[in-house]
């Protein structure tokens, strides 16, 4: 079976209660989904806010994505919040990170 990594981001729409993220946060861990990408060495790689990601075995990118698009509306729904959200998931990768400093 063939690794997939997920990466997952979304903004919440109007909402001000910042207690919220944390619940989310802790919601998509649930799922196998971080707060950074391991680097090939081993090394988390901090995400940008609202960004989330995970390796997962799959032996298809669409089935993945589509249980997984259906866990996230899950956690999303059951905070009660209007969210728009990303997800991408793929057996064939590359990625890299970086930092602006002005």
């Amino acid at each position: 079976m063939k690794r997939h990594l997920v990466l997952v981001t979304f903004d919440l729409i109007k909402e001000r209660d910042t207690n919220l993220y944390p619940r989310i946060t802790r919601a998509l861990k649930g799922l196998g989904l971080e707060k950074y990408a391991l680097t090939r060495a081993g090394v988390r790689a901090r995400l940008p806010y609202n960004t989330y990601a995970g390796n997962f075995p799959s032996k298809r990118s669409r089935g993945l994505r589509e249980r997984l698009e259906g866990q996230v509306r899950d956690v999303l729904n059951n905070q009660g919040v209007r969210a728009r959200f990303f997800i991408v998931a793929a057996s064939r990768w590359s990625w890299s990170k970086g930092l602006v400093k002005s």
